[in-house]
């Protein structure tokens, strides 16, 4: 649904469907990007490497990150099948990916990751599809 809308003397077309899709897109990446925040945010308030101001600071994150986990994992636990599979089963697999990619991506040395990344790009230049490749899982009890 595209709906008009005025600022100043121009008229802006705003397709609403298109920015909820992408609000829905983004909530999941920062849902499951907390996880992880929280986990590196924990090890690092427990060194003495944060000033005072960061450790308040990030004291605030963490529990803003952990209201939102809180929010994403019901509203996979909620939701019911999609397509034969429990949403429960695409969160845990999600949620897995998230957190191996971002042990895989920091604990690489910097030349390893732009060698991955050349190695997927030029993959899908010869014609890779990610969504032909069949991922493995446990279901999970619901």
């Amino acid at each position: 649904m595209k709906v008009k809308r005025q600022k100043g003397i121009f008229e802006i077309e705003f397709d609403t469907e298109k920015a909820d899709f992408e609000a829905k897109l983004n909530y999941n990446k920062i849902g499951f990007l907390a996880d992880i925040l929280v986990e590196v945010n924990e090890k690092l308030l427990e060194t003495n490497q944060y000033r005072q101001e960061i450790k308040l600071h990030g004291k605030g994150l963490s529990k803003a990150c952990e209201s939102i986990i809180t929010s994403h994992y019901k509203s996979f636990e909620n939701f019911g099948n999609i397509d034969d599979m429990h949403s429960l089963n695409i969160y845990q697999i999600t949620a897995k990916a998230y957190e191996e990619a971002f042990k895989f991506f920091t604990e690489r040395k910097p030349n390893e990751i732009c060698s991955i990344m050349e190695l997927i790009r030029k993959s899908e230049e010869k014609g890779l599809d990610l969504k032909d490749i069949a991922i493995e899982y446990i279901p999970v009890k619901v």
